[in-house]
C-alpha cells in the first residue's frame, strides 16, 4: 500500500537540520542575475504543474513482516558511481558485482509497482521510480527503471539508501535514483500534507532544461543541459541541479485567487524554497503517485495545474556561492542500459490487469491505446 501519510504525525524526512528541511535565510541573498534567469526558464506560459498522476514517485511503507528481496542494480545510465552504504547496524547491504550492485535483503510489497509513467515508454521503463521506506529501522531504498520480470525477481537502473534521520544528502558523486543526486522523498509533496494545510520542507522542482553542474549541497550531480550565464550560441541563464528558487515571501498568497492546494504549496515555496532536482517535458513540482489508482486518490485533493496560478514573475534564484561545481565526465556504460533483460516492457500478465489505468495515461499524452492480446 503506497503512503498515504507516514506515521507518526509530524514526521518529517531527514534531520531537522537537513537542507530539505531549513527555511529560506531571511538575508539570504539573492543571486545577481536571478532576474534573467526567471525570465528565461519560466516566462513561457501556463506555469508550474505537480506532477502527481505520472512521472514521480511511488512510496511504500514497509516493516518487519514485508518480504525481503535483493535488486540486481544495473548502474548502467549511472548518474554517479556505485553507492555505499554506511548503516550502524553494520549490516552489508549493497554488495559490488561484475555488473553493478545488488542491494541486499529490501522488502518490498508483493503489490508494489513503481511509476505508472512505465506505461508511456514501456520500450524503455520511463524513469520508473519507486521507493520504500522502514520507519521503524529508519531507512530509505531509492530505485529508478525499477522493473519486476514475470518469475517475481527485481531489477533496477540504479540503487540507493539512505538514513531516514539522516541529512538526506549522497557525498562523493555516488550514484542516485535522480539526476542530482537527490532522494526520492526529497521535496516530494505528500497527499497528508496538503490535506493537513502545511508543507513543512523545500520541495523539488524540475526544469525544461536544468543548467548544466551543479550545486552541492543537496546536488552532487547534474544531467542539466542549459548553459549557465549570458546566452552565447544559444540558450543561457540555466538554473543548475541543485540551486535554490524562493518565491517572493512579501507576496501576500491570499490575494491571488489559488484553491487550498496551490495555497500550501505557495507557502511552502515561500518558506523553504524549491530545489532545482532534474529536467522535464514542462516545469513541474513532484508528488506521492499511486500508481494505476483507479479512482487516483488525489482527485479532489490537488490537481495537476494546481500550482499554475502562482506568479512566476514573483520567483527568485538564491545566490549559491561558491557551492557550483562543473560537471565532469560520467562514468556512464549505455550498453547496459540497453539490457533487455533489465529493462523490458510492462509484464503482459500486469497490464492486462491495469489496462484501463495504462491507456488512460497514455490518453493524456496524446499516444494510441495498447491492446493486449
Amino acid at each position: 500500500m503506497a503512503v498515504n501519510g507516514p506515521e507518526p504525525d509530524g514526521f518529517r524526512f531527514f534531520s531537522d537540520d537537513s537542507i530539505w528541511n531549513t527555511p529560506v535565510a531571511d538575508d539570504a541573498p539573492v543571486h545577481e542575475d536571478s532576474s534573467e534567469m526567471v525570465r528565461a526558464n519560466f516566462a513561457e506560459p501556463p506555469g508550474i504543474y505537480v506532477n502527481r498522476v505520472s512521472w514521480s514517485v511511488p512510496v511504500y511503507l514497509v516493516d518487519s513482516s514485508t518480504p525481503r528481496q535483493d535488486v540486481r542494480c544495473i548502474y548502467g545510465k549511472a548518474h554517479g558511481t556505485r553507492p555505499t552504504f554506511d548503516d550502524p547496524s553494520g549490516a552489508d547491504w549493497i554488495v559490488h558485482t561484475d555488473y553493478g550492485v545488488l542491494m541486499k535483503d529490501v522488502p518490498i510489497p508483493d503489490d508494489a509497482l513503481p511509476d505508472s509513467a512505465i506505461a508511456l515508454r514501456p520500450d524503455k521503463n520511463a524513469d520508473a521510480h519507486l521507493c520504500v521506506v522502514d520507519l521503524e529501522r529508519g531507512l530509505e531504498w531509492d530505485f529508478c527503471w525499477m522493473a519486476r520480470a514475470e518469475d517475481g525477481e527485481w531489477t533496477a537502473g540504479q540503487g540507493v539508501m539512505y538514513r531516514t534521520d539522516g541529512d538526506g544528502l549522497i557525498r562523493d558523486y555516488e550514484g542516485s535514483a535522480r539526476g542530482s543526486g537527490f532522494p526520492l522523498t526529497g521535496g516530494l509533496i505528500f497527499k497528508r500534507e496538503i490535506e493537513a494545510g502545511v508543507i513543512d520542507h523545500a520541495l523539488a522542482l524540475a526544469l525544461h532544461p536544468a543548467g548544466y553542474g551543479h550545486v552541492y549541497p543537496p546536488a552532487s550531480c547534474s544531467d542539466g543541459r542549459r548553459p549557465i550565464g549570458a546566452p552565447a550560441d544559444g540558450k543561457g541563464w540555466g538554473i543548475p541541479e541543485g540551486a535554490l528558487v524562493q518565491l517572493d515571501p512579501e507576496l501576500d498568497v491570499d490575494s491571488l485567487g489559488l484553491d487550498h492546494a496551490a495555497k500550501v504549496i505557495a507557502r511552502a515555496m515561500q518558506r523553504y524554497g524549491m530545489y532545482v532536482c532534474d529536467n522535464s517535458g514542462s516545469i513541474n513540482l513532484y508528488a506521492e503517485v499511486f500508481p494505476f489508482s483507479d479512482p487516483d486518490p488525489w482527485d479532489g485533493v490537488m490537481a495537476v495545474d494546481s500550482p499554475t496560478s502562482i506568479p512566476v514573475e514573483r520567483l527568485r534564484v538564491i545566490d549559491w556561492g561558491d557551492r557550483y561545481c562543473e560537471e565532469g565526465e560520467k562514468p556512464h556504460n549505455q550498453d547496459r542500459y540497453r539490457d533487455p533483460h533489465a529493462f523490458g516492457p510492462l509484464p503482459d500478465s500486469m497490464a492486462k490487469d491495469v489496462l484501463h489505468m495504462i491507456n488512460f495515461h497514455r490518453g493524456r499524452y496524446d499516444l494510441p491505446p495498447r491492446v493486449i492480446g
